[in-house]
């Protein structure tokens, strides 16, 4: 291949040159074990525009803050369901792997299937969902499931015989 103008010249170097970085890009991408990654937290203070639509649906820039974005309730269920599950796994110490995988998966399986009724839980952001929608139409609205336990609001009651 014969490059003849000083454009062709420059492009085939910064193709070269790319080709390189790419290669050196490639080594960096090693794999990290699971125990040296820290734990990561998202605190969204401020949610543009929705604060200004919590603001007036409640009345006060303070109050807005119990109708919570999209973006802050995820950050906060991710907060939740990150810490446990960062605490489970560098909690389970066993010399043997397999029931150290095994324990570890069962308290990260009890601990989501406890937490779907809980504050932050899954349901929980799927119900503020809902709430951030109505805040978008300025209905202000109530989420039961941060009365905890879940179930200390509803009434049993035997039927008489």
């Amino acid at each position: 291949m014969i490059i003849e103008n000083g454009y062709m010249k420059t492009r085939f170097s910064i193709q070269i040159l790319s080709l390189f970085f790419l290669k050196q890009v490639s080594f960096a991408q090693t794999k990290i074990p699971a125990d040296t990654i820290g734990l990561y937290l998202e605190f969204p203070v401020l949610d543009m525009p929705h604060q200004f639509y919590a603001t007036r649906t409640t009345g006060s820039f303070f109050t807005g803050y119990a109708n919570p974005s999209m973006a802050q309730s995820l950050a906060m269920s991710n907060n939740l369901y990150s810490t446990a599950h960062y605490g489970i796994n560098r909690g389970v110490r066993l010399k043997n792997e397999f029931f150290r995988k095994l324990l570890g998966s069962a308290l990260v399986l009890g601990f989501d299937l406890i937490s779907l009724y809980a504050p932050f839980g899954m349901g929980w952001l799927h119900e503020e969902y809902h709430r951030a929608v109505l805040t978008r139409r300025e209905i202000n609205s109530f989420n039961d499931m941060n009365t905890f336990p879940v179930w200390a609001s509803y009434r049993f009651s035997q039927k008489n015989r």
